[in-house]
C-alpha cells in the first residue's frame, strides 16, 4: 500500500471548477457552453480549472502555523521553528 501524499493532481478537475474558471474570465457576450464549445477558450477554462482546483485543494488540506524561536540544546543556538497553531511543547519566547 503506497502511503504518498495527496496532492492536488489527485483530485479531477471537475465541472464546477469549469464554471468558477469561466466565471473569472468574466468574457462578455459568451455563455459557458459557447465558450466550451470554442477550442480555444476551452483550453484556457481548462487551465484556470486546475488552478482553481489547486487553490481549493490548498486551502482544504493547510494548516495554520506559527513561527517560534527555541535553544537547541545540542549547539546552545537559537533556532526558528514553524509548529502547528495552537500547540506547543515549549512556551514560545517573544523576540
Amino acid at each position: 500500500m503506497s502511503t504518498r501524499a495527496l496532492t492536488p493532481g489527485d483530485v479531477p478537475v471537475t465541472d464546477e471548477h469549469r464554471r468558477k474558471a469561466f466565471e473569472l474570465f468574466a468574457w462578455k457576450g459568451w455563455t459557458f457552453e459557447e465558450a466550451m464549445a470554442d477550442d480555444t477558450r476551452r483550453r484556457l477554462i481548462n487551465c484556470r480549472a486546475a488552478w482553481v482546483r489547486t487553490h481549493v485543494f490548498e486551502a482544504r488540506h493547510s494548516r495554520a502555523t506559527e513561527t517560534v524561536r527555541r535553544l537547541d540544546p545540542a549547539t546552545g543556538r537559537w533556532k526558528t521553528q514553524r509548529i502547528e497553531a495552537g500547540w506547543t511543547d515549549q512556551t514560545p519566547i517573544a523576540v
